[in-house]
C-alpha cells in the first residue's frame, strides 16, 4: 500500500516517502481515517489493510482499548460509522515533517479565520517529547508549536499550532499585509535585525489605515512624516 498517498499535505507527504517512515497497522489505518480521501478510497485501503497486514490492538484514547484493529475498522465499514466516532480527529500519529523554523507556511486545514498562511516558530512533536507522547496517547489535546500571523491592519500576533501534517510551503506571492511574513521569516532566519522588522509593520500599518482613510492621529498616534513621504498612497494623494 502506498500510505504516503493518504497523508494530505504534498510536502509531508513527500518528505515520509523520502525518510522511508514507516507505521504500524493501527497507525495507518489513523492515518487514511483523517485523510481527505472519498469513503470508497478509505474502505478500499482499510480493507487492505486487514487481509495483508497484521492485526493489533489499538492505542488507548481516553481509556479505551480495542483488542483488534481489523475488528474495529469492519464494523466501522459495515456499519456505516465515521472513523472519529471511534478513534477521534486528533489521534495521535508520529508523521515527520521537514519544516524548519522561519518557514512560510499554508495550512490546508485552518483552526481560525485568516490564518490560512504563517511564518513557523516553533513545531513540537509529541514523539520528541516523552511528557507531550504520555498526554497524546491519552488523547488529552495539547499544542504542536507556535507560529505568526499577520491580522488585516498588518499587526503581527503569535499562536499556538495544532495538526502540523496539514501544513505545506507557501510558495506563492505575499501581497498586502501579508508582505509583513517575509519579514519574519528573515528575522527569524537571523538575516535581519528586530528594528528592521519593526520600520517594516509600521509601514504596513501605515499603509493600511491611509488606505482606509483611517485619520492618522486617531489613539493618540501618529507618523513620522519622513515615513509618510515614502508611502505611496500620500504620493498619489499629493499629486492630486
Amino acid at each position: 500500500m502506498d500510505i504516503y498517498d493518504f497523508i494530505d499535505s504534498a510536502d509531508v507527504s513527500a518528505y515520509c516517502r523520502e525518510i522511508k517512515k514507516e507505521w504500524n497497522t493501527y497507525e495507518m489505518a489513523v492515518i487514511i481515517g483523517i485523510s481527505d480521501k472519498s469513503t470508497e478510497e478509505k474502505h478500499t485501503a482499510w480493507r487492505e489493510l486487514i487481509e495483508n497486514y497484521p492485526d493489533m490492538p489499538t492505542v488507548p484514547m481516553h481509556d479505551v482499548v480495542f483488542d483488534s484493529i481489523h475488528k474495529k475498522l469492519a464494523e466501522i465499514m459495515e456499519n456505516k460509522c465515521s472513523f472519529s466516532d471511534f478513534f477521534g480527529f486528533h489521534s495521535y500519529i508520529d508523521i515527520p515533517t521537514p519544516f524548519k523554523r522561519g518557514d512560510i507556511l499554508k495550512s490546508l486545514k485552518p483552526m481560525k479565520k485568516n490564518q490560512e498562511i504563517f511564518v513557523l516558530d516553533e513545531l513540537t512533536l509529541a514523539c520528541n517529547r516523552p511528557d507531550l507522547y504520555e498526554r497524546a496517547m491519552q488523547g488529552i489535546w495539547f499544542d504542536e508549536g507556535w507560529c505568526y500571523f499577520v491580522d488585516d491592519v498588518g499587526v503581527l500576533y503569535g499562536d499556538h499550532i495544532y495538526e502540523h501534517y496539514f501544513f505545506e510551503y507557501y510558495n506563492g506571492k505575499l501581497e498586502n499585509n501579508l508582505r509583513l511574513l517575509h519579514y519574519v521569516n528573515l528575522y527569524l532566519k537571523d538575516e535581519i535585525q528586530l528594528p528592521a522588522l519593526l520600520n517594516v509593520q509600521c509601514r504596513i500599518v501605515a499603509e493600511y489605515m491611509l488606505n482606509e482613510h483611517f485619520l492618522i492621529n486617531a489613539h493618540g498616534r501618529s507618523i513620522p512624516e519622513d515615513n509618510l513621504v515614502e508611502n505611496r498612497f500620500v504620493l498619489e494623494n499629493n499629486h492630486k
